[in-house]
């Protein structure tokens, strides 16, 4: 079920970072790159104006890929320091692109394409990923198919339907207006077809190629491609005129705070939302004499239960409680001490002093609970063990600080159970996997009620298996075994994924086992050929037997998506048909499977046709192949139906397959929309469960999370919340951001009790809040104010905003500013610190130089994305943290992140800052600085 990295598609692969630079081309203003995995990224005066180029030839329907230039290594040839060829070549298609710097800031790129089957093929071009810092609001001028265009890009995204989203209809010249000068670009094609391009605003699109980079989409999207087609694209660009920068404006004193910073913590609501939620009542107050109680014979979850909840008082807390037995909490109860008490109903005595249960007592369902706190007594009652559990995550949530660091729990009268039943979550093994894994179960996924672990471990380092270990890839038996035992200790039931009839590459690792590929002459060993017996005797069934070993397991997930994706099947000269085939090996294994008392699930996709069932990932061949598999496959099969989009909501599919006999257990990926909205899909219609998805790369590890793919992390959250929930409330009522929630369970650390002084700094700037924004623009500051105020706990002087020199903007402004802190020491500095556009993820903004009394400085580069987020960019950020939410100037959301920086030499006097810009397409906005002694 791997996404594929489409432009125009359903979905797109999470890409890696190019791992090769292939060309590098310069000429006046210009530079051309071209990287494998990212193809062509064209800057000028330093700022990119073509971020990524993408190439595919495909069937029709995206159902077979016959090249991908993202999986190519291209050869290049006829290079000079100003031109240059690059030629792709595939078993079934072969590209080539010829790059041309000329004189006068133009560039050229022409692309010839030479399908090499007989069969119709499908070109998608994603000539440009346009910079958008480039083009918003800028006016321009187009030919078109449909004449002569006049208007101006948006300055802020109206849509996320790229349809809708189109700047113009589909064009054969544009020029636009820009800080770089006019920019001109012109497409000549062999064919009308290919000669007229579209051009739309991805800024919405929840796709990662879309969320990766802040663009304009630009080409071709899913066109026929005959043979010897060639598509020129030319852009040429003209100088703008110059400009005088300001001299570096002088800043103010810093100012001494007693309370610079506070013990303080988020009023975060509980997450998943209760279904019965009142909180009214008095503040339970938490003290060492408090107790933790649990029946005298404790079930397995009751006694996890009050262990997490006495950890995460101690760790995060810094509070020691002691945990009880009924017997003895009757002797060492105390009039002054708060109590704790979680227990199934059964095993709680009537009239007990802990107990206290709201009308109508706990719920029935399995997994739900009753949660009581006010006053000195928390009391959670379950009808199982596994509803206290569930409960004791809800009393960490209602944890709090006050301003004194004292330490107390919301009051809360709550009846609360899932409606979805299975609720899990989907990752890879790899070598540096189990930090990763027991990070997201302790910190994620249990304390967010999920109880369901989906492990694809077909690169696990099989006894049976020992020529096919990958280095990169296999994980040790003993790291899967701990994996599936520390989720077992958080009561999250593990599903093991081996990769059966397509995704096989693990089986032809090392060039093993050729003589079962299905299709010998494929460039990627990707599936077997079921009618070659041993594939079953020499590495399926040793391979699901150590997984049955290995996880004694309930339920095995055999993958079997995509069959067809990357190599021909039915294998040649096999007299039989794909469903047949596909149907011949399913019943085999989940024969075998059965006999062992395991239930079997698959992908859901073979099961589907578009767009007769669903309009989006369906993998049979047609309808009747479709209808057969529903129809003779077992229907004890739980089949996974996996969808990425948000629309259209209704998810028919999961209709189909529940007709046909079937459980489905949804499968949502990273789209905030796509999760919500799936999971209401599936509570009306009753199905199983819902498991959120990972594709970040096969191999997993904790640098992982702060790496490009965590939007997908995060997203955790939200699908913890919608499948608990059945997608209500929606995702404008949420009454938190996901991306902080996340940001706070994983950084998890100790809440610091203790007020500390320091000083504030006014950085007496140089603009107006808001006066970077291209377009028409309020007289109002939006809900920004300037004053002293303290945002998450850290007091900040707050007054005109600093805005230094970009690329793009402001070219007239400073390109550095000096604070002077006369010898003020500090532990950390807080920076209220954002940019005036979205940046390149991890492209330098500024850097921040703080020079010590002794004369040692210390260099900080700001990355976007990690230190430095624009102002109107909501995506997730590690080492950033929100404390501010509102409207700018025109309305749109916004927000103030503070960026932290800890000092090095604490007890070292720090004579001065300094802010220098790099002056690339996002200028650094710096709103306040404050010290922590």
């Amino acid at each position: 079920m791997k996404p594929l990295a489409l432009a125009l598609g359903a979905f797109a692969l999470v890409s890696l970072p190019a791992s090769a630079q292939r060309i590098s081309l310069s000429s006046g203003r210009l530079r051309l790159t071209v990287s494998d995995g990212a193809g062509m990224c064209l800057l000028v005066d330093n700022v990119p104006v073509i971020r990524e180029s993408h190439l595919s030839l495909v069937k029709p329907g995206w159902t077979h890929w016959y090249l991908n230039q993202d999986d190519l290594a291209p050869k290049v040839s006829d290079v000079t320091p100003t031109s240059a060829t690059a030629s792709y070549e595939a078993k079934e298609a072969s590209a080539t692109f010829s790059y041309h710097l000329l004189p006068n800031d133009v560039m050229q790129v022409a692309l010839h394409i030479q399908p090499k089957v007989a069969e119709p093929t499908e070109i998608e071009y994603a000539a440009g990923f346009l910079n958008a810092n480039l083009l918003q609001g800028q006016h321009f001028e187009a030919d078109t198919v449909e004449g002569r265009i006049v208007g101006a890009a948006p300055v802020n995204p109206m849509t996320a339907d790229e349809w809708k989203a189109a700047l113009c209809p589909l064009l054969k010249s544009i020029a636009f207006d820009t800080a770089l000068g006019r920019m001109r670009i012109r497409v000549e094609a062999s064919r009308p077809e290919t000669g007229a391009f579209r051009l739309f605003d991805s800024r919405l699109l929840q796709r990662d190629w879309a969320q990766r980079n802040h663009m304009f989409w630009f080409g071709l999207g899913a066109v026929a491609a005959p043979a010897g087609d060639t598509i020129t694209v030319t852009y040429a660009f003209d100088r703008p005129a110059p400009v005088k920068p300001d001299a570096v404006r002088p800043s103010g004193q810093p100012v001494s705070l007693p309370a610079a910073e506070r013990p303080w913590t988020p009023d975060t609501p509980i997450i998943p939302h209760p279904k019965e939620l009142r909180e009214v009542g008095k503040a339970v107050r938490l003290a060492p004499g408090s107790l933790i109680v649990i029946p005298d014979r404790p079930a397995p979850e009751e006694l996890q239960a009050a262990r997490e909840v006495q950890a995460e008082l101690k760790d995060v807390w810094g509070l020691g409680i002691r945990i009880a037995r009924y017997r003895e909490a009757l002797r060492r109860r105390s009039a002054s001490g708060a109590t704790i008490y979680l227990a199934r109903r059964e095993a709680a005595p009537t009239g007990n002093p802990f107990l206290a249960a709201p009308p109508g007592g706990p719920p029935a369902q399995r997994e739900g609970y009753s949660l009581m706190a006010g006053g000195k007594r928390v009391c959670v009652l379950a009808a199982s063990p596994r509803g206290v559990y569930n409960g004791a995550q809800t009393v960490k949530q209602l944890i709090r600080v006050d301003p004194n660091g004292g330490i107390y729990m919301k009051p809360a009268t709550i009846r609360d159970w899932p409606t979805l039943a299975m609720r899990g979550v989907h990752w890879y093994g790899g070598p540096q996997s189990w930090p990763f894994h027991r990070g997201m179960i302790a910190r994620i996924a249990a304390p967010l009620k999920m109880n369901a672990m989906l492990f694809e471990c077909s690169f696990t380092e099989w006894e049976s298996q020992p020529r096919i270990w990958s280095k990169a890839l296999s994980t040790s038996k003993a790291s899967v075994r701990r994996t599936v035992d520390f989720a077992r200790a958080h009561f999250l039931e593990p599903i093991p994924l081996v990769e059966t009839l397509g995704h096989c590459d693990w089986i032809f690792q090392n060039g093993q086992n050729r003589d079962l590929v299905a299709d010998p002459d494929t460039e990627r060993a990707y599936a077997y050929d079921p009618d070659k017996p041993r594939v079953y005797s020499d590495v399926i069934f040793p391979v699901l037997q150590e997984t049955i070993d290995l996880f004694h397991p309930k339920i095995i997930h055999l993958g079997r998506d995509e069959v067809r994706m990357w190599a021909k099947f039915p294998p040649k000269g096999s007299p039989k048909t794909t469903a047949q085939l596909y149907l011949e090996d399913l019943d085999r294994l989940h024969s075998w499977l059965k006999a062992r008392g395991i239930q079997t699930m698959v992908w859901g996709d073979q099961f589907l046709h578009s767009p007769t069932d669903t309009a989006d990932n369906a993998w049979a061949e047609d309808a009747d192949m479709a209808k057969r598999l529903r129809s003779e496959t077992p229907k004890d099969v739980i089949l996974n139906d996996w969808h990425y989009q948000a629309s259209p909501p209704e998810f028919p599919s999961v209709d189909v397959l529940q007709k046909a006999g079937f459980g489905v257990v949804g499968a949502s990926w990273y789209e905030p929309a796509n999760i919500q909205n799936f999971a209401r899909a599936l509570a009306g219609r009753r199905a199983l469960g819902l498991i959120e998805t990972t594709w970040d790369g096969w191999s997993m590890s904790e640098n992982a999370v702060s790496g490009g793919g965590r939007a997908q992390y995060v997203a955790y959250v939200l699908a913890a919340e919608f499948a608990w929930t059945g997608g209500n409330p929606g995702l404008n009522a949420l009454g938190y951001d996901a991306s902080e929630v996340f940001r706070t369970l994983w950084d998890r650390k100790r809440v610091d009790r203790v007020t500390h002084p320091g000083f504030a700094m006014d950085v007496q700037g140089n603009g107006a809040m808001w006066s970077w924004l291209a377009g028409k623009r309020s007289a109002k500051a939006g809900s920004w104010a300037a004053d002293r105020r303290s945002l998450a706990g850290t007091t900040f002087q707050i007054g005109r905003p600093l805005i230094l020199r970009g690329a793009l903007e402001g070219r007239n402004r400073p390109a550095l500013a000096s604070f002077a802190l006369g010898g003020r020491k500090a532990k950390a500095l807080h920076l209220l610190l954002g940019a005036t556009r979205v940046a390149q993820g991890g492209s330098v903004v500024a850097t921040l130089a703080i020079r010590y009394a002794d004369g040692r400085c210390a260099q900080v580069p700001l990355a976007y994305g990690r230190q430095v987020f624009s102002f109107l960019d909501s995506r997730a950020g590690s080492e950033t943290a929100t404390v501010w939410r509102g409207k700018d100037a025109n309305g749109a959301a916004a927000s103030v992140r503070r960026w932290t920086w800890a000092n090095p030499r604490p007890t070292s006097p720090i004579a001065s800052l300094t802010l220098t810009s790099a002056i690339g397409e996002a200028a650094p906005v710096l709103l306040a600085v404050t010290g922590v002694s």
